[in-house]
């Protein structure tokens, strides 16, 4: 399991069964750290999980033991019909398919990730979101001026395919 988090006191340790290799990376953005944690990761599964969430044993077998080879499991996300990097299963040997996650991009990596991930033919398999507890947190808000950046970053990688999850995002968020 690997959890970028900016506290070695990971809340999401209180969760991690038994046995399960943790490995906290405090150093560097977002995709920078999960990327340093999956090269240190011993196992043949991946498991990112965000520093702030809770789980049940239960849960973390049933979704660890339910991946197949050619899948990435995850949260399903708030806009792209993908999945969020709070919590992402999936095998090293899919994760270095992929390439790991943009170190370029410390906001929408999941997202970026997601998309190269079916480019290189891997199914994207979502989760109930509120299956995996998001524990209360100061809130870090992004700049939204700073997000538009990588939005068009994301275009200019992804082109059409990103085109059109702009604009079915876009259209759900309109009022009719």
């Amino acid at each position: 399991m690997v959890i970028p988090s900016i506290s070695p006191t990971a809340k999401t340790l209180e969760s991690v069964p038994d046995g399960v290799e943790a490995i906290v990376v405090t150093e560097g953005n977002i995709s920078q750290a999960r990327n340093r944690g999956a090269a240190q990761a011993k196992g043949r599964i991946l498991v990112f999980c965000d520093d702030d969430v809770a789980f049940s044993e239960d849960l973390f077998w049933n979704y660890v033991d339910s991946l197949k080879d050619g899948e990435v499991l995850g949260l399903k996300d708030y806009d792209f019909g993908l999945l969020i990097g709070r919590f992402i299963v999936i095998s090293k040997t899919d994760f270095n398919k992929v390439g790991g996650f943009d170190e370029r991009l410390p906001n929408l990596e999941d997202t970026d990730f997601c998309i190269r991930a079916q480019k290189a033919g891997l199914a994207i398999k979502q989760l109930p979101r509120d299956s995996i507890t998001h524990l209360p947190h100061e809130l870090r808000r992004t700049d939204a001026w700073k997000n538009r950046w990588f939005y068009v970053r994301l275009f200019r990688r992804h082109g059409f395919r990103f085109a059109l999850l702009f604009v079915r995002m876009v259209r759900r968020k309109i009022p009719r």
